[in-house]
């Protein structure tokens, strides 16, 4: 047995990269292995392992039975580069294939400090580059409403020059409705949005507005980066249904098992997992599950739950701060804390501003919180920023356009 102090001097924390199922975005595994030789324990899961299990249909990988590691170990070269040895069957793959690997490769090794990968087979080298992805960064500006505007929000306080800038055709649709809630897809043009009423919408920067779902109790929407809105009754955990762009409703088999509530749930910005805040008999929970889709993309079920973190207070708002990172914010009689947690790690809480309710991502995986009083701020280290007053709603970004 090791304490978490010695545990971190001889193990780290390394992503594996997959892809999701549509071969866009790039989506971290995280593994703990020995600080010792890294670059082979990371070659060895990556090309001769799977995800993890609660991943399971969730990504997709370039290796396959063809390309498996020939040589155990790995490696590193006085440039920093690591040189990756597969067996004969690599030489006959398509250069698309060996292109995915390679990427997958590179950002792998890169979490641990590599600079470069060969991918060989008999010592001659594979003609492989590393592919396009679409990252999942968001603008550093928080995306808000204010009584009168809707945009990114720059300036330091909204008495000493803050601006708003607009998102063409959806701010002006956005003030058309009293959004208490909403997300915006990477691309600008549509948002998932409850309103006043309590009903999730769907608003595009065509200024169409449609009613998606009015079953009571609602919590705040999701929108994946296929055009889905995610909608749930806080009552009914496992009644989680997706809407499509033409108003489609489809339930989504598996959600949620065993939890009697459900406070918020939000899709990752790269499609393939959703987490959720709920509550299970007597506590509350932050768990993560893969989404699986059919060919069209459309999501029709989650596997099985992954359990991250019991937490301490009473859970107000969920958000993805980045591809792997998770952040709620908690309450109790005496104060408001933000809790992080990095799928695969360890968590960690830090004291919030009084009265916070809505968290949301920067970059680099900055901190957003809102205020019930309509008051911004951003964390810096241990301490809070003041960005702006007359907040109404600080939206979520579901990434950047392209």
């Amino acid at each position: 047995m090791l304490d978490q102090t010695r545990f971190v001097t001889v193990f780290n924390t390394y992503s594996l990269m997959y892809f999701d199922p549509t071969w866009t975005y790039l989506v971290p595994d995280d593994r703990w292995f020995p600080r010792v030789n890294a670059a082979t324990s990371i070659a060895q899961a990556l090309v001769n392992g799977a995800p993890s299990s609660w991943l399971d249909g969730a990504v997709a990988t370039a290796f396959t039975d063809d390309a498996r590691l020939a040589l155990a170990a790995v490696p590193v070269d006085a440039d920093n580069v690591a040189r990756v040895s597969l067996e004969e069957g690599a030489r006959g793959l398509d250069q698309t294939v060996l292109n995915r690997m390679q990427t997958q490769l590179t950002r792998s090794l890169a979490t641990a400090g590599i600079q470069g990968v060969d991918m060989v087979v008999a010592a001659q080298p594979l003609p492989a580059e590393t592919v396009p992805w679409r990252p999942t960064t968001v603008d550093s500006r928080p995306l808000v409403r204010t009584a009168d505007a809707f945009g990114s929000a720059s300036g330091s306080s909204a008495g000493s020059g803050t601006s708003i800038e607009p998102i063409a055709g959806l701010s002006e649709a956005m003030l058309t409705v009293d959004a208490t809630d909403i997300e915006v897809n990477a691309d600008r043009t549509t948002a998932a949005v409850r309103d006043a009423a309590g009903a999730v919408l769907m608003v595009g920067a065509d200024d169409a507005i449609a009613t998606l779902d009015r079953r009571t109790g609602l919590v705040a929407p999701s929108i994946d980066p296929f055009g889905f809105v995610w909608s749930v009754p806080a009552a009914s955990p496992t009644a989680v249904f997706a809407y499509s762009e033409t108003g489609a409703q489809s339930a989504i088999a598996g959600a949620w098992p065993g939890a009697v509530q459900i406070v918020a749930q939000r899709v990752s910005r790269d499609g393939t997992r959703i987490a959720a805040v709920v509550r299970d008999g007597s506590r509350y929970a932050l768990w993560v599950a893969g989404i699986l889709r059919d060919r069209d993309h459309a999501p029709t079920a989650l596997g099985a739950p992954k359990v991250l973190a019991t937490l301490a207070g009473a859970p107000t708002a969920l958000a993805w701060l980045d591809a792997g990172t998770l952040a709620v914010l908690e309450s109790d009689d005496t104060e408001t804390v933000l809790y992080t947690h990095e799928i695969g790690a360890f968590g960690d809480a830090l004291r919030g501003p009084e009265g916070a309710t809505t968290v949301a991502g920067g970059l680099p995986s900055g901190v957003r919180v809102r205020a019930a009083d309509g008051e911004l701020y951003a964390q810096r280290g241990a301490n809070w920023q003041h960005l702006a007053s007359g907040i109404e709603v600080l939206a979520v970004q579901q990434g950047s356009p392209r």
